[in-house]
């Protein structure tokens, strides 16, 4: 469907919460717009309520396939699209009604990525919702205004812009164009997919505008723990590598990208560790054996980096790391 904004919505057994998402993007004041939800092999009653949902609303679509994961479903949608820009919006969130009418009002030709504010949700286990109010998305030294992609990435890196997908539109030609996709087979598939995306715009804009509701459930992909929790993180951040590597800008990043890959991997494991088996651990010290040889970092190379904060996690990565050899 021809229009200005595709918004993708990846759905996998979220029968509680997708009404209320469906509900916030067909609120919206300007109606320039196409719905692609993603079914992705539901087991509850996900699909149905889907179904009912978009009944007599011709600019909703629903396409079913076997569950690949949220980056693999945000692909299939991508490849659907019609609209000028893409928005991968998650289904167990919401969106303002002005957000399409605001992110109209800011596009011009020359650009390919728009960023925008966000409001934080907690939802406890007891369903009671709280939020600080504050927006979120961005640091206070990443200010109002254009970038080029380049130095965008840059402000990725330096921590003022975060990963999250759902924060951030694309010019849908200029993803197709890169081969701009999300990898299918881990979590964390913002990390890998933001800096490779923001890098290559001829010019990305960031606007202070409350646009999305982000819920954080507790037992949500974001805090839970499986095996697959135990790679994931390698993956992604392989993957940054691997970008570095293929624009030549390895130089010129390697600081910010030791960085951001010691402090991914010591959050990771700090958030999990309690959960983890011996085998899940096993598999991230191999993981991690793997990702220091790829990129030839050593844990000496740390001096103030984000592990030097973390001196007893250091000390336990080398001796396990050891004890591995």
């Amino acid at each position: 469907m021809s229009c200005f904004c595709s918004i993708i919505v990846p759905v996998y057994n979220v029968e509680f919460e997708l009404e209320n998402c469906l509900q916030s993007i067909d609120n919206q004041t300007n109606k320039d717009f196409e719905v692609i939800i993603i079914n992705d092999g539901s087991t509850d009653n996900s699909l149905r309520l889907a179904e009912r949902f978009i009944h007599d609303k011709p600019n909703f679509k629903i396409v079913t396939q076997k569950n690949i994961g949220l980056g693999g479903a945000r692909n299939t949608g991508l490849v659907l699209a019609g609209g000028e820009f893409v928005w991968f919006v998650d289904s167990d969130d919401q969106v303002y009604p002005h957000a399409i009418e605001k992110l109209k009002e800011n596009v011009s030709s020359e650009l390919d990525s728009i960023i925008f504010s966000y409001t934080n949700y907690l939802v406890g286990v007891d369903k009671k919702v709280t939020t600080s109010g504050v927006l979120q998305g961005y640091s206070k030294d990443f200010k109002e205004g254009e970038y080029s992609g380049m130095k965008a990435l840059t402000h990725f890196f330096d921590r003022n812009i975060y990963s999250s997908a759902w924060n951030k539109v694309y010019r849908r030609t200029y993803l197709l164009e890169q081969n701009l996709l999300f990898t299918p087979t881990a979590y964390f598939e913002d990390l890998g997919f933001t800096p490779r995306a923001l890098a290559n715009c001829r010019q990305v804009k960031f606007v202070e505008e409350d646009l999305y509701k982000y819920y954080r459930r507790e037992g949500s992909i974001t805090l839970s723990c499986n095996t697959k929790h135990a790679f994931s993180i390698f993956i992604v951040l392989d993957e940054v590598y691997d970008f570095l590597i293929s624009n030549t800008l390895v130089s010129a990043y390697k600081d910010k990208f030791l960085d951001l890959f010691w402090d991914q991997v010591t959050l990771n494991y700090k958030l999990r560790k309690e959960g983890f088996t011996t085998e899940m651990e096993l598999t991230f010290l191999n993981r991690l054996k793997i990702s220091l040889s790829k990129t030839e970092f050593k844990l000496s190379d740390l001096s103030n980096y984000s592990l030097y904060n973390y001196i007893s996690l250091q000390q336990f990565f080398q001796a396990k790391l050891e004890s591995n050899n």
